[in-house]
Parts: C-alpha cells; structure tokens; sequence
C-alpha cells in the first residue's frame, strides 16, 4: 500500500522531468528577441510605456527559465516594484502576446508557460479563460 504513493511521485517527477525538456528544446528553438529596439518596435503603444531595457532582459529571463519558479517569482518582484502592477501586466502579456510563444504552434509550451506561470503568479480573467481553452 505504501509503495504506490512512492511510485505516483516517481512518476510525477519524471513527468515534469520530461515537461522540462520539452520546454528547454522548444525555448532554444524558438529565442526571446535578442534586440531589445525589434521588440520594442512590435509593441502597440500601450505596452511599450511599460516595456524598458530593464524589462526587456527580465522577459527574456523569465521566457528562457519557465520552468524555475523562483527565479520568475523575483522577476515578477522586481518588475511590480518598479513599475507597479501596471508594468506586471503588460510585461506578462508582452510574454504571451509578443514573443515566439504567441507564433509558435507548440502548444504545450503555450500551455507551459499559462499553467507554470500566469496561473501561479498572476490573477487574469483572460489568462483564466485562455488556461480553459486547453483543458
């Protein structure tokens, strides 16, 4: 009886295991925008208010580490301190909206990225209603 609780959580471990690098190969194959100014350049107006050179090297942190939740949970830290809950937002959806995960038809690291990291960081009906197109 004892023993399948310690071979659920094997398995679950090698599940995430294998969810990581799935969402490494997807990420090496697919960069953050290195230049910050090509970004910036394919942001509407209202989000490139929010989008500095600081911002730029934290969202492409956070887009190349998905799966290290502390390091994303500082991130998203330093970016509400400087910027406000304002600059969390359009951070986030710049993530979302403008980066490879937007184009990419990889729908598992789409659904990677909403479940690991809007999900657990960040209260958003459209993140919500986005994560219940994938259930």
């Amino acid at each position: 009886m004892t023993m399948l609780p310690i071979q659920l959580q094997a398995l679950l471990i090698l599940e995430q295991e294998e969810e990581k690098k799935l969402l490494n190969k997807f990420v090496q194959s697919n960069p953050y925008p290195i230049d910050y100014n090509e970004m910036l350049a394919s942001l509407p107006l209202k989000l490139d208010a929010e989008y500095g050179q600081s911002n730029h090297k934290w969202c492409k942190t956070i887009y190349e580490n998905m799966e290290n939740t502390k390091l994303i949970n500082d991130i998203i830290n330093k970016i509400a301190e400087c910027g406000g809950q304002q600059a969390l937002n359009a951070n986030l959806i710049i993530i979302l909206d403008y980066s490879p995960l937007k184009t990419s038809n990889n729908i598992f690291a789409q659904y990677y990225f909403l479940k690991y990291i809007f999900n657990i960081y960040y209260e958003d009906k459209r993140i919500k209603k986005q994560m219940k197109n994938f259930e």
